[in-house]
């Protein structure tokens, strides 16, 4: 009675009841209930339970992901449900290790299925799968997706589960790969993020076998990351038009059109270097204020304003200070810190670890600036379209799901 009642709550509706249910269950003798868990049609129960079998018993992963897979995963309309159903295969993998050869290859085919999913989370899980089990597909997959990431973030995830990957590459895939790590030397974090980077190369270089080492991929190894503004893209993109307001305001007299392109408006908000300095959705920097809800302040005629000319109103909270020095020099610049009598000022928040030091007595004057420590131009390599899928996606706080983007 108290193990049925214990199985009927990891469906509750309340999620600290469910795991508060699996942790539970996980203290029963598996004997006791695994064989509730291969007729459960309910999913939500199902997914608890595949994970509670997947940490207890690792001699059950087997079990798990046969499960697993009975599951219509591409009509399952719950995202946290996709994203515990792939949980509980990352776990029976990691405790039990490489399937037998015939589960494996079912178990391939169904997640070539449906990879690549519909959201970054879900693809984050999916890839780290796929390297796993050196599935055929997982190079040529991987690398579409990191063509396409948009944040940093992101990018460094696929890499990341790329790294140890063997099979499925070609020369031209693995060229591409490896200058990506040239490029993600614009990346901005932490004081070991650098080292982390090299860490995930290292990675990826003991995984390439002696003869496809080729001379070119020898070159692409060897070249230094770049220390450039931070660029979030791929491939580099081309200038389209010195964009005005002028051109746009008539784009949305009325607010931004529907029917929007989420996905291309997620790769803008990397295009226009936004990740740098602001956060939307949990994603970016932290120098500039959070974009996430900035839609319920502003319509589209006022983001607009606010890129194309970001001087005209500059909120008190990131403004910045004019400072002039008693040898005539100049600063444009916010104050990061101050010690020993002498300023940090940072003059570029695209590198907001670089700072500038200046002793407080050589400075004559500080003054309020009227220039924006956002630089204009930030959407001048994008189209009509690519901007105002922008648009949509700062409006939505980055909600796939907002009525701008329902087809």
């Amino acid at each position: 009675k108290q193990l049925n009642g214990i199985w009927v709550s990891l469906g509750a509706k309340d999620r600290g009841i469910r795991h508060a249910a699996r942790v539970a269950l996980e203290k029963q003798p598996v004997k006791n209930w695994k064989k509730k868990l291969s007729p459960e049609k309910n999913p939500v129960v199902a997914s608890a339970a595949m994970i509670a079998l997947a940490r207890v018993d690792a001699k059950s992963s087997s079990e798990v992901l046969t499960k697993a897979m009975t599951f219509d995963y591409r009509n399952e309309k719950n995202w946290q449900q996709r994203i515990d159903l792939l949980r509980s295969i990352t776990l029976a993998l990691t405790r039990g290790g490489q399937p037998k050869a015939k589960q494996k290859k079912i178990l391939i085919a169904w997640l070539d299925q449906i990879y690549p999913a519909v959201t970054p989370e879900e693809n984050r899980d999916l890839s780290a799968i796929m390297q796993f089990l050196q599935a055929p597909s997982a190079a040529k997959k991987g690398m579409a997706l990191l063509r396409s990431a948009s944040g940093q973030e992101e990018q460094i995830g696929y890499a990341l589960n790329l790294r140890h990957l063997k099979t499925g590459w070609t020369s031209l895939l693995r060229e591409s790969y490896f200058k990506w790590f040239v490029r993600a030397g614009s990346f901005k974090g932490g004081a070991r993020l650098s080292n982390y980077m090299d860490g995930i190369k290292k990675d990826a270089i003991a995984s390439v076998e002696d003869w496809q080492m080729t001379d070119g991929l020898k070159k692409i190894i060897a070249t230094k990351p770049q220390q450039t503004d931070p660029q979030f893209t791929f491939e580099p993109r081309s200038f389209v038009q010195n964009w005005t307001m002028k051109d746009m305001a008539a784009w949305v007299p009325s607010g931004v059109p529907g029917k929007r392109n989420f996905k291309n408006g997620r790769q803008m908000f990397g295009a226009g270097s936004c990740y740098a300095c602001h956060r939307i959705g949990g994603e970016g920097g932290a120098v500039g204020p959070d974009l996430t809800s900035v839609g319920g302040k502003f319509g589209g005629y006022d983001l607009l304003e606010s890129i194309v000319d970001p001087a005209k109103e500059i909120s008190d909270q990131y403004g910045s200070s004019f400072f002039t020095t008693t040898d005539g020099t100049q600063l444009n610049g916010r104050i990061m810190n101050m010690r020993n009598n002498e300023y940090w000022i940072n003059t570029d928040m695209m590198k907001p670890s670089t700072v500038t030091k200046v002793k407080a007595e050589l400075i004559t004057s500080i003054e309020p600036s009227p220039i924006s420590m956002m630089p204009p131009g930030l959407i001048n390599t994008m189209n009509k379209e690519d901007i105002l899928d922008l648009l949509a996606y700062l409006i939505s706080g980055g909600d796939r799901k907002h009525e701008l983007f329902v087809r």
